[in-house]
């Protein structure tokens, strides 16, 4: 998965978008690999005209079923026709949500608390905050919900009445798409997810460390025994 792309091309078409979901969390709380770049997109024609524009330039495909599945149109009235698109890439597989379940109406506010980062290859994107991330239980790896790593927000159970998890449309959507997606591609972006997720970590907590990294870990050690 090339996620510096994926994020570049929607940064290239003005997409008002936010980043959510296990990518988010990857890359601004603990490493944890996830196969799909979550996107929130403003729901207005004008943006929805942007996400198309990103999506063709990307090759992203999507269909009403797999049998249908095929390069995407640059005209948005396709994004209107629900709330929820999983689609494949060249570059990786994205989710486009014109709405999230649990944060309902909320978009205007989120995206006032978002965060301005940039991946690694310094590409810029706007994150979802921890604490709209721990508003919504699904946002975030499962098993991650009170383990600390969400720190901005001591309680993640404090808004107990918003857990819920994501609609019956998503697991139709990502059912779909893994009935659509050649194995062979689906594979070589695995693959790639994971050399481009080690990437984003210090070079101390790589599994491949680089070699200057742990000749210089070794003369430290060396250095600290003596």
């Amino acid at each position: 998965m090339n996620v510096d792309r994926i994020l570049q091309e929607f940064h290239n078409a003005s997409v008002d978008c936010l980043l959510i979901g296990g990518m988010n969390f990857l890359l601004n709380h603990e490493p944890e690999l996830t196969y799909d770049v979550d996107l929130w997109v403003r729901d207005e024609i004008s943006n929805l005209s942007r996400v198309a524009q990103a999506l063709v330039a990307l090759e992203a495909r999507w269909g009403t079923s797999e049998d249908t599945w095929g390069p995407v149109s640059l005209q948005a009235e396709w994004l209107q026709r629900q709330v929820v698109f999983c689609l494949t890439s060249p570059h990786g597989a994205i989710d486009i949500f014109r709405r999230v379940r649990g944060l309902e109406d909320s978009y205007a506010r989120c995206h006032e608390q978002a965060h301005l980062q940039t991946t690694a290859g310094g590409v810029p994107y706007l994150s979802l905050s921890a604490k709209d991330m721990t508003s919504v239980n699904w946002l975030y790896p499962r098993g991650k919900e009170n383990n600390g790593v969400l720190k901005s927000c001591a309680d993640p159970y404090k808004h107990k009445s918003m857990l819920v998890e994501p609609s019956d449309l998503k697991a139709q959507e990502e059912k779909k798409r893994e009935l659509a997606w050649d194995p062979a591609e689906r594979w070589k972006v695995l693959q790639e997810t994971i050399t481009w997720a080690e990437a984003q970590l210090p070079p101390e907590q790589r599994r491949n460390r680089p070699r200057w990294h742990s000749a210089a870990s070794e003369e430290s050690s060396v250095t600290l025994n003596e």
